[in-house]
């Protein structure tokens, strides 16, 4: 569980630093068009008053030389050459234009005086964004130190995660060779007890002749003669299909042979404890009490009819076959293989009259395997992920294990059965 909350951790810092650098970025944007903006005011403020205070230095030149033109005084106030108006008869249409001059000089003192507190007020803004722009700074330089050992932090865990899913990664491989030697060794465990019981066989069969004589397979006395297993009841009409008395009840498989013998004649084995009759039989349908089987191989001129006796030296109705079953199962074909359909199918050697064993032995009659599992791909080096490991781990356990029963099998000379044909060996489909 801490391995997932630092995976999460590592997340969560990086969306953490993703926003406060987008944060900052937004308010350094912000404050760089504010700034542009008071400087743009400012410059402006500035170029207004010089062009005031030049309004104004030409206005007070055309004032003073007005003033000049009206009287020897120039620095006379405009009631005092009112009154120099009256002594000297000054011309209206000049007096007039000096009171415009002066209305004039007025109203650009009071624009200078305006521009002049604009510029004053753009130099306080522009003090204020500079004030701003170096807490902002300070701001954005503290939450970037402030990231870096949130990022350090991370990638500290990080490394230490990585080490720890190598450490998991090496446990893995080695409980893995374990299993490998664990199954070596069972294997070989059950070779040396394979040749055991091929030993003890040898020495039982030493022990049979010396009690019955050498008469194997004998029975009333009678040297080598071997008793029937049933016989043909009836010819199908296609003359290669015969159909014999034995069925499901008797424990008959699909694929089982029988060597045919005339009804009259006397079962003999040859010294190789094998008959070999005039035709031979394999079990093609199984019903319950009757099975259908196919002409396989007939002696020259021999005619298989009703009546005839077949024998399986091996074939015993007596004996419950062991099943060993391993992987999943779809009954239905839905593409589900769920645990109920494998169940399905151990009830299904049940009523067979089979017997389960939890491991695979040379005793065992039948291998029954589910489907086959796919080979996973090997996981990129960069995967971390543990789920993902841990998963494709035992996928390939999977894999190996399903190989390795068939491999098993095949040693030990044991009949593999997929799906469909365990289905057909029990009658599956002729429910």
């Amino acid at each position: 569980m801490a391995r997932a909350r630092t995976g999460g951790g590592l997340a969560v810092a990086m969306v953490f630093f993703i926003i406060l650098f987008f944060f900052a970025l937004v308010l350094a944007v912000i404050f760089y068009n504010g700034k542009s903006k008071s400087d743009a005011e400012l410059a402006t403020a500035q170029k207004q008053q010089a062009q005031d205070r030049a309004a104004l230095t030409q206005a007070t030149e055309e004032n003073t030389q007005l003033k000049g033109m009206i009287s020897s005084q120039p620095d006379l106030t405009l009631e005092a050459l009112g009154q120099q108006r009256e002594q000297r008869d000054i011309s209206q249409a000049l007096f007039d234009e000096v009171d415009r001059l002066n209305r004039e000089l007025s109203a650009a003192q009071s624009a200078t005086k305006q521009a002049e507190q604009a510029r004053d007020e753009a130099r306080t803004q522009a003090a204020a964004a500079e004030q701003s722009k170096a807490a902002l700074d300070k701001s954005y330089n503290d939450t970037i130190a402030e990231l870096r050992t949130q990022i350090d932090k991370v990638s500290q865990d990080f490394e230490q995660y990585r080490n720890d899913i190598r450490g998991s990664d090496d446990k893995l491989s080695t409980e893995l060779a374990d299993l490998r030697r664990e199954k070596d060794q069972r294997i070989a465990d059950q070779e040396q007890t394979l040749r055991q019981k091929d030993a003890d066989v040898v020495r039982m069969r030493s022990e049979i002749e010396r009690l019955t004589g050498g008469q194997k397979g004998s029975t009333g006395g009678v040297e080598n003669v071997v008793v029937a297993d049933g016989h043909v009841t009836a010819t199908a009409d296609n003359l290669d299909q015969v159909y014999i008395n034995l069925g499901s009840n008797d424990h008959i498989t699909l694929g089982l042979t029988f060597e045919v013998f005339n009804a009259m004649d006397l079962i003999k084995t040859d010294e190789f404890q094998d008959v070999r009759g005039k035709a031979t039989v394999e079990v093609i349908s199984v019903e319950p009490a009757t099975s259908l089987a196919r002409i396989v191989r007939k002696g020259y001129k021999a005619i298989v009819k009703e009546g005839d006796q077949i024998v399986n030296m091996v074939y015993d109705p007596k004996k419950s076959f062991k099943f060993h079953i391993y992987g999943d199962f779809d009954i239905n074909h839905d593409g589900q293989a769920t645990e109920a359909e494998r169940q399905l199918v151990e009830s299904m050697v049940r009523r067979w009259g089979g017997q389960l064993t939890p491991d695979l032995t040379y005793e065992d009659d039948y291998l029954v395997l589910g489907i086959e599992p796919p080979l996973p791909e090997a996981l990129p080096q960069d995967v971390i992920d543990p789920v993902l490991i841990a998963k494709n781990v035992e996928a390939k356990k999977n894999y190996e294990q399903y190989q390795t029963l068939i491999g098993e099998a095949r040693s030990l000379t044991i009949p593999v059965l997929n799906q469909n044909r365990f289905l057909a060996l029990v009658g599956y489909y002729d429910r």
